[in-house]
């Protein structure tokens, strides 16, 4: 029978792995199973054998990054507990990964043709300017899988901002500082260019938003029924 440890009352208890509950903290030391899906709150040297998931022979090094400091989702605990053999695509998580893939190339590649058949030499800039501010959009409207951003809260994951806000900065710097532009192949936006990709990078965000939308939309149509 597979066993976890977690904090009750600040103290460790080895309980059944099939009763934890959202909202646990479990501890994990060397040797250990991962008894569920979980969220890494702080780390020191963890490595985790994936072989089983990922075909990979080596441990591979996990770290909490940016994502440590989110808070949990509002209804967390009035959520059904995950089915202890379901794999990381379930709860449509492929078809999330698919179709955004999809939409971000598809925008890309728009704005490439565009560029290309106005003869504008800098169609490369603008390609991944608008791929680069279009995955922080992504990382920004997936911090909650239910809630819409603004209720979720912008600035509750302050290193995460922080994370973000950096980014942007570093990319500014590969489009305007000049040993960086030679390095990357990037030539300088003026204001309009630089705000036309910001705007089309919104695309990414506004669509991953619709899609909670329409998937609680979907979970009260099912309650009527």
């Amino acid at each position: 029978m597979p066993t976890a440890t977690v904090l009750r009352e600040g103290k460790p208890v080895q309980i059944n792995a099939n009763t934890l509950v959202p909202g646990d903290v479990v501890t994990l030391e060397a040797g250990n199973m991962v008894p569920a899906h979980i969220r890494l709150l702080k780390t020191h040297s963890l490595h985790i054998e994936e072989a089983s998931l990922t075909g990979e022979s080596n441990a591979v090094e996990k770290q909490t990054a940016g994502l440590e400091g989110e808070p949990a989702e509002k209804n967390v605990m009035e959520l059904p507990p995950r089915k202890p053999d379901e794999n990381i695509f379930a709860h449509g998580m492929g078809v999330h990964i698919l179709w955004v893939g999809l939409l971000i190339g598809a925008v890309c590649l728009s704005v490439q043709a565009w560029a290309l058949n106005n003869n504008d030499p800098k169609w490369q800039t603008y390609v991944f300017t608008i791929l680069c501010f279009s995955q922080m959009g992504h990382v920004m409207a997936i911090r909650s899988e239910h809630f819409f951003l603004f209720r979720h809260g912008i600035f509750t994951n302050l290193p995460l901002i922080g994370a973000i806000l950096l980014t942007f900065v570093l990319q500014l710097g590969l489009l305007y500082v000049p040993f960086l532009q030679k390095i990357f192949s990037t030539q300088a936006l003026t204001l309009l260019e630089l705000g036309t990709c910001i705007l089309i990078s919104l695309i990414v965000f506004h669509a991953v938003e619709m899609e909670k939308m329409i998937r609680k939309w979907r979970g009260k149509k099912r309650t009527w029924h």
